[in-house]
């Protein structure tokens, strides 16, 4: 009886495995064949989702507050300087784009910061935020 449960179990775990890596395969293939005089490229194109894209935008959110901190453009509202500790995200538009072409990414959003000068004053500015991400490259915020 033990053996048979054993068996069992070990075709159960090769038949999972076998489920496994077939769900988790890469979809696509790039092949690249040197020949004499020429190169030939085949390439498969798939499309890639991106299991949380939130992540990505999470990611570009903290970039911008990187450059709020470095350009002190940024830390101005109605003419007057706030520090980084006056400053707060006050709010992110549900609606963003994330752009991917060839491993680069750009991810562009709406935001709004609050600067708060005492209990009793704070101002508002609105920016359009791009972050563009290039493979072995520093993120590049663009602001308007």
């Amino acid at each position: 009886m033990d053996y048979k449960l054993a068996v069992l179990l070990m075709v159960i775990t090769l038949v999972l495995g076998a489920v496994g890596g077939y769900a988790v395969a890469p979809e696509s293939e790039l092949k690249i064949v040197n020949m004499p005089g020429e190169t030939v490229v085949n390439e498969t194109i798939v499309e890639v989702s991106v299991s949380d894209p939130s992540l990505l935008l999470d990611q570009a959110i903290v970039d911008f507050l990187n450059e709020v901190d470095d350009e002190n453009d940024l830390r101005r509202c109605d003419g007057d300087k706030y520090s980084l500790a006056e400053i707060s995200l006050e709010d992110v538009d549900e609606e963003y784009d994330i752009s991917i072409d060839d491993g680069n990414y750009t991810v562009d959003f709406e935001v709004e910061l609050r600067y708060k000068e005492s209990d009793l004053r704070s101002c508002y500015e609105d920016y359009r935020v791009s972050a563009e991400y290039e493979e072995d490259e520093d993120v590049v915020i663009t602001v308007d």
